[in-house]
This record gives structure tokens, C-alpha cells and sequence, in this order.
């Protein structure tokens, strides 16, 4: 049995440099956003080999894998994101959480009812084949025993945990509340306090879905800047690879991995970007702190709250 492993966490957390420092290690393949990246249509999207998805050596294997399976391949939409439907928002409600319920219980029933629905169980075998062929392609290209699927959406952990011959071991990547509010509102133009309130929904929501999955592994984004050997050489043994030496080029072996806008720039020492310190006023952060405490108070003994308290302490 090979193994899965799923990197879950909010969005502007490092998932991208995460992937890209894990693919330099020979057993371990990534793409990144393994459900794929859908740029705008015209659009120059590029791997981070350099080359169009079109051309892309990796991703024409890909390609070539599916149409002997019998599938077509889009490079804006590789078919391994689960939906049952074409309308996105009514596709979260069937495979994501349930509107207003956040009840694992609920959409346990759910996932299992729609898998065996005629129609919906036939989307749900073709994505898992679909998954099956991208993840053994990466494996098979790179001659490694280990695929990290970047996606982050915790609700895919349940789908991919469904995939025979896989062993999931999902990976908890976790950043400062006040860097991620920081790039929500530089990225995005919420209002702090939203903002905020979106990390603590992301967390409760993986955390929950992490729950039902058995054990996994947190990798703190403030650590892995600071001490990057220590903390891949941890989450590599995790993983049941081999050390390998700590080089700072990282980006020298071969990569193909979909995700934001750092995957084309140049390599060089891992930082943690503290740009909310220059971003964020002193009123903003009593903001995003008093939404953190408001949480913390009302949910003394939940798993979030010791997590949240940490950053509010540093």
C-alpha cells in the first residue's frame, strides 16, 4: 500500500512552498492543487517546470493516461474534484458541509446515500478513477512511494480516504491568524473581523474532519520557516521516508506543481512573511484578537482554542 498524504489547512498558510519543499525529496511527488487550478480561459498559466500544461512532459503523460482510460484531460480541470453537479454552490452542499449543520454524522449519511444513487455513483467512480490515474502518473514519473495532494479543502480527506491501495495520512499546516487575516484582506479587501472569523470556521471545520481520519501530523508554518531541516526531516520519518540533506535550493529538482504565484519565483532562504506586522494597525489586531478570545472564551475546551491562544501570546 502506497501512501497518500493530504496537506489541509486555510488559504495564504504556505501550502504552496510546502509542497515544493517536500517534492525535492526523491520519494515524495506533488502537483500541489491536485484538483487543478482553474485559471481564466486565454489565460498564460504555466507549471512550474516553465512550460504550458499543454506541453508540460508531465502533465502530456497525464494526459495520455486518461484518454487510454477512456477519459478526456482539461488542463483548467483535471475531473478529481468530486461533483456530482455542474452548479458549483449545490456541488459543496452535496460533497462539502452541509448548510447551517457542521455535523460529521449528517454528511456521512449524505456522502454514502449519493455513492450509491444511479447517476451520482457513476461521477463518484469516475472521479475516483480519475484521482487514481493522476496520483499513480506522479508516482510512476517520479519513481516515488509517497503523493502529498495539496488541495487543503479538509471535506476531500473523506473522498480520497475511499481510494483502494492508498494509505491517507493527512498533514494539519497551521499559520498565524494575524499573517493569514493579513493576506485575506490584502488579497481579497474583507474587513478584518471577517476575516477572522473565516480562519476560526477553516480550523474548526479541519479540525473536525481531521478527527474522523485517525492520526495526523501539525506542521506549524512559523516553525517550518524557522528551522526548515528540522521540521521536513520530522514530517519526511512522518511520512516513512529516508533523510535526505537540507539544501536551500530547493527548486533545483524537477518540479510540476499548480498553485500561487511563488512557484515560478526564484528560489532562495525560507522567511516567514510577517508583512501583517507592517499591514495591520493597531486597531485591526485588537480586532482580530478580540474575535480569536471571543471564540476562545465561548469554547474553553475545544481543540482550537490552545491553538489560537498561542499566536494571540507570541
Amino acid at each position: 500500500m502506497q501512501t497518500l498524504a493530504y496537506l489541509t489547512s486555510s488559504s495564504y498558510s504556505g501550502s504552496t512552498l510546502v509542497t515544493f519543499l517536500l517534492n525535492r525529496h526523491p520519494a515524495i511527488a506533488t502537483i500541489g492543487e491536485a484538483e487543478g487550478w482553474h485559471y481564466a480561459p486565454g489565460e498564460d498559466y504555466r507549471c512550474s517546470c516553465g512550460e504550458a500544461l499543454t506541453t508540460c512532459a508531465f502533465f502530456q503523460r497525464v494526459a495520455a493516461n486518461y484518454r487510454e482510460a477512456g477519459f478526456s484531460f482539461d488542463p483548467r480541470e483535471f475531473g478529481t474534484r468530486l461533483a456530482y453537479v455542474e452548479n458549483r454552490r449545490l456541488n459543496t452542499y452535496l460533497v462539502d458541509k452541509l448548510p447551517g449543520l457542521g455535523s460529521s454524522a449528517l454528511e456521512r449519511l449524505r456522502d454514502g446515500a449519493l455513492r450509491r444513487l444511479p447517476g451520482f455513483a457513476g461521477r463518484f467512480r469516475d472521479s475516483v478513477r480519475r484521482n487514481e490515474l493522476m496520483i499513480r502518473t506522479a508516482l510512476d514519473y517520479t519513481g516515488a512511494s509517497v503523493f502529498v495532494d495539496g488541495t487543503k479543502n479538509p471535506y476531500r480527506m473523506r473522498f480520497l480516504s475511499a481510494l483502494p491501495g492508498f494509505e491517507l495520512k493527512p498533514i494539519y499546516l497551521v499559520r498565524d491568524v494575524r499573517g493569514v487575516v493579513a493576506s485575506t484582506v490584502r488579497k481579497k479587501g474583507w474587513p478584518v473581523a471577517q476575516a477572522a472569523q473565516k480562519w476560526i470556521a477553516d480550523q474548526q471545520a479541519i479540525l473536525r474532519l481531521l478527527a474522523e481520519q485517525g492520526p495526523y501530523y501539525t506542521l506549524c508554518y512559523e516553525a517550518l520557516c524557522a528551522d526548515p531541516a528540522a521540521e521536513l526531516a520530522a514530517l519526511e520519518a512522518w511520512l516513512g521516508c529516508e533523510a535526505i540533506p537540507w539544501d536551500e535550493n530547493y527548486q533545483a529538482v524537477e518540479h510540476h506543481i499548480l498553485g500561487n504565484e511563488m512557484r515560478r519565483q526564484p528560489a532562495g532562504p525560507i522567511r516567514d512573511d510577517r508583512r501583517w506586522q507592517l499591514e495591520l494597525g493597531a486597531a485591526q489586531l485588537d480586532a482580530v484578537a478580540a474575535t480569536v478570545r471571543r471564540f476562545s472564551d465561548d469554547n474553553p475546551d475545544h481543540v482550537l482554542a490552545p491553538i489560537a491562544a498561542r499566536y494571540l501570546e507570541a
